[in-house]
């Protein structure tokens, strides 16, 4: 089975609908998602990343109604991001100084190799400068 990490810019383009990867994120989710069979993973970091983005730009209301689904959600699986991950990521943090990696992306970076995955569903070009598969091409 394919192992999937969803960074933040995709939960976010799936929500707001203004957008301009939403389209292309709803696509994906209902035309791939739903026919390939993925394990999907995130991180703690992922979602505080989302929460407070989609807070600020959407709302309380959609930030709250978006956590709960993801709480209640079977088919997500959410990493912690414990001292090991936040050790790796730092490395990576300090090793790129030609790239404007965020530290979160880093976590997801450090997770994704510690897990062995290569596919991200995601909308940010670091996914891409670091070797990985960005989702939808």
């Amino acid at each position: 089975m394919r192992k999937l990490f969803i960074d933040t810019s995709a939960f976010y383009a799936l929500e707001d609908k203004r957008d301009q990867n939403h389209n292309k994120a709803i696509d994906f989710r209902e035309n791939v998602l739903t026919r390939e069979k993925f394990a999907i993973f995130t991180s703690t970091y992922i979602l505080d990343e989302t929460y407070t983005f989609l807070q600020k730009k959407l709302g309380k209301e959609i930030a709250l109604t978006f956590g709960r689904q993801i709480q209640a959600s079977e088919l997500i699986e959410v990493i912690h991001v414990s001292k090991f991950y936040e050790k790796k990521a730092w490395d990576i943090f300090e090793k790129y100084l030609d790239k404007e990696f965020s530290y979160t992306d880093c976590t997801s970076f450090a997770i994704m190799k510690d897990l062995k995955i290569t596919d991200a569903f995601a909308f940010d070009d670091h996914f891409q400068q670091m070797r990985l598969i960005a989702l939808p091409r």
